[in-house]
């Protein structure tokens, strides 16, 4: 689901025709107040904006739409030839910014810019669902009634869940070191434990 944000109707032409198969649903709004309450009613997976529209201009754009959708990826379009304008909209919050020099390669490089976005989009999911999945098994190995500990070669406890503290603290021995658990304590636990 895709806003595009361009005031020259043959420039959103275009662009909507070169974006054509490569995404789902496209909406375009011509200034960026109509942006914000169309990003305030709905939800979109990227953002194309042109850089000079009527109500903004320049950084001033992506700072508006990055109030309204800070994590959406945002592609910026500039009629200028220079690099400073896109390097100021990407210091603003863009993700990428492309000249809208609209030749024969435009269609190609557009498709290059998305094709590089989807992939950084794709990694960020990945990278969250994988902070989720470790998340889930901390506090699966955490809460489970099995004791477990992760120690280096000298003893050293590196980690060890709470059921295996309390393992320990029937032996009398801190969680610090696999090492300080004396045969004494062995079998005044193993004591403990038939009882």
């Amino acid at each position: 689901n895709v806003l595009l944000v361009e005031d020259e109707a043959a420039h959103a032409l275009l662009i909507q025709r070169s974006v054509r198969g490569l995404v789902g649903a496209l909406t375009t709004c011509a200034t960026v107040g109509k942006a914000r309450e169309a990003m305030a009613s709905g939800s979109f997976d990227l953002i194309i904006s042109d850089l000079n529209l009527p109500d903004l201009r320049s950084e001033a754009v992506v700072r508006a739409i990055r109030e309204v959708a800070p994590k959406v990826p945002l592609l910026v379009l500039t009629s200028s030839s220079t690099l400073s304008d896109g390097i100021a909209a990407m210091r603003a919050g863009a993700s990428d910014f492309l000249v809208k020099n609209f030749d024969s390669s435009f269609h190609e490089v557009l498709q290059l810019v998305l094709s590089r976005l989807r992939g950084v989009l794709d990694a960020e999911r990945e990278r969250a669902q994988a902070t989720r999945d470790r998340d889930l098994l901390r506090e699966a190995i955490e809460n489970s009634n099995d004791g477990l500990a992760v120690a280096s070669r000298d003893g050293r406890t590196r980690y060890c869940n709470s059921a295996f503290n309390n393992f320990l603290s029937r032996f009398n021995a801190a969680a610090r070191s696999l090492t300080e658990i004396s045969p004494e304590s062995v079998l005044r636990g193993e004591e403990v434990l038939r009882k």
